[in-house]
């Protein structure tokens, strides 16, 4: 019987995205057949200077244009968004590959505080 596991290939390194097979703690070899989904371009992936610098703009002046109570809270307002451009210049959450996937797969439908089910 074959099994899937969702996993990437990072540096010649599987790094398991999901359920790890039973078997990655051997350390004896195990063979293996790696069906390769299609892989995004790499110029998908890395967005121009032009559009970087947009984004850096548009993330900057939302933190510019908010009126912070105390210099703490923009301090801590700006290391956030410091913190999220390093982010995204690493090209994401690695444990990640498709976020849209993944925000579709967590969310589920809950009902909603002070209303009752209409079933």
């Amino acid at each position: 019987m074959t099994k899937t596991y969702p996993a990437v290939l990072r540096g010649g390194q599987i790094e398991w995205t999901g359920e790890k097979p039973p078997w990655t703690d051997r350390s004896d070899p195990i063979s293996v057949d790696v069906l390769v989904q299609a892989p995004p371009s790499p110029e998908s992936e890395v967005p121009s200077d032009e559009e970087k610098a947009r984004r850096e703009a548009y993330v900057r002046s939302l933190v510019a244009g908010f009126n912070f109570r105390t210099r703490d809270e923009e301090i801590w307002a700006r290391q956030r968004v410091e913190a999220l451009e390093r982010l995204a210049a690493l090209g994401g959450i690695k444990s990640i590959p498709d976020p849209v996937a993944w925000q579709r797969e967590i969310r589920t439908d809950r009902p909603l505080p002070g209303r009752e089910n209409d079933e």
